[in-house]
């Protein structure tokens, strides 16, 4: 058994002794990872991960493991990176309630292609899930939302438009040559003939 697999079963056998009701296995519990769509090199981003316990868990804990080398900093709920197993550590909760857990990952300047995390686990009472949803990100440029797009063509339209109304505005306006300047000057002067 790992570090954390012993505790947690210890931690089991402990709450059922002291009365907590005894551990049940096959319990459903869960946790899922969220990452975004890309990520840019030395530019740190969030990760989060949805634990979610059954209803009848006494104890549980979670473990997520970024890739090798990323900075991991700001982990809520008082988790906890372990520089020697490389993984985020959260736990132990004494119940049930669901959880949003979140860390911050810098990847190195050097990063590049697809990155994975993982494996994570949750430990409910004793009987490990592995994490689920996101698993792996690359490196990505930054995409544009549907409402981004709805925004980018309004403001294109509304730019298109102005210049447009400029243009005609300040176009120069054609000399319509007059019937009395066609004239050479001479005649213009001259006395009518008889």
């Amino acid at each position: 058994m790992t570090g954390p697999e012993w505790m947690l079963r210890a931690l089991a056998v402990l709450c059922t002794s002291l009365g907590m009701g005894p551990i049940t296995r096959g319990q459903v519990c869960s946790a899922t990872r969220t990452l975004p769509s890309g990520y840019a090199p030395g530019q740190a981003f969030v990760v989060s991960v949805v634990a979610d316990p059954d209803a009848a868990t006494k104890v549980y804990g979670v473990e997520d493991r970024p890739p090798s080398g990323w900075t991991v900093s700001d982990a809520n709920h008082g988790g906890v990176f372990d520089g020697l197993t490389g993984k985020v550590k959260w736990g132990f909760f004494f119940d049930n309630d669901p959880r949003l857990l979140r860390y911050t990952v810098t990847p190195p300047v050097e990063a590049s292609g697809r990155q994975c995390f993982g494996p994570g686990v949750i430990s409910c009472d004793g009987v490990d899930q592995a994490i689920v949803g996101d698993e792996c990100i690359q490196l990505g440029i930054p995409t544009v939302s549907e409402w981004g797009l709805v925004v980018m063509s309004l403001l294109t339209l509304a730019a298109g438009t102005l210049a447009i109304d400029r243009r005609s505005r300040t176009r120069a306006k054609p000399i319509i040559p007059s019937p009395i300047a066609a004239k050479p000057l001479k005649t213009m002067f001259e006395p009518p003939h008889s």
